[in-house]
């Protein structure tokens, strides 16, 4: 399991405010995937490919939390998943 070399894209984004979850995926995922923690933050995983074990993602829990409302702008959610990208990706 590889860490990405280059600076990932963010292809989408969805902020599940019931789970308190932030979702980020850098391409449309089809097939299984599996998580992994991230050691720096235990509120960030990284999702994998099963079969090819492509980084194809982030997902945050306490995501609400950290943005600071129940309802935060879509731009506020954009920065916040580029900020994860930029650390993490």
């Amino acid at each position: 399991m590889a860490r990405a070399s280059v600076r990932q894209r963010i292809h989408s984004f969805d902020l599940d405010v019931v789970q308190d979850m932030l979702f980020i995926e850098f391409e449309p995922i089809a097939v299984e995937t599996y998580y992994t923690d991230v050691n720096d933050d235990r509120d960030v995983m990284r999702r994998f490919t099963d079969a090819a074990d492509r980084f194809v993602g982030i997902s945050m829990v306490n995501a609400v939390y950290r943005l600071g409302s129940e309802k935060p702008r879509p731009e506020a959610i954009r920065q916040f998943a580029e900020q994860l990208v930029a650390k993490y990706g």
